[in-house]
């Protein structure tokens, strides 16, 4: 069984119903299946929130909260290690800081992460870093 990390791109794509959508539907199905493992950290869970909320408002946002917290996604709470490896990754490229903790997780979990956001390609010179893009 493989393991993934989906970025919040992905999962606001989902819920949004976006370019993509399909694809990440398919990654769910195929979780409550057990043909892949998913897992997201609870940064990016966090960003999804305030995505939805800012754009479509705080009753959808907690809909997609208790959406979210249903699917077979395992969310990860970074310790200080997990935390410090995003640190490197955001001091050394450019990107955000919820993205340098998917992008820790994704390697520190030796998975695939996937996403949208192009911003990861500022990545591609981190040895062992994958990415499947929507």
């Amino acid at each position: 069984m493989g393991s993934l990390v989906l970025d919040t791109f992905a999962i606001v794509t989902f819920f949004r119903n976006e370019k993509g959508a399909d694809e990440v539907e398919k990654l769910l199905l195929d979780a409550i299946n057990n043909k892949l493992q998913l897992y997201m950290c609870s940064f990016n869970a966090g960003e999804v929130y305030y995505s939805i909320w800012r754009k479509n408002g705080k009753a959808i946002a907690d809909e997609c909260l208790k959406k979210l917290l249903q699917f077979e996604i395992t969310i990860i709470e970074p310790d200080l290690q997990l935390t410090f490896e995003a640190a490197t990754i955001k001091a050394t490229h450019k990107l955000s800081f919820a993205d340098a903790h998917a992008a820790a997780l994704a390697l520190h979990l030796n998975a695939i992460l996937v996403t949208g956001d192009k911003e990861f390609e500022n990545l591609k010179d981190i040895k062992k870093f994958r990415v499947k893009y929507l």
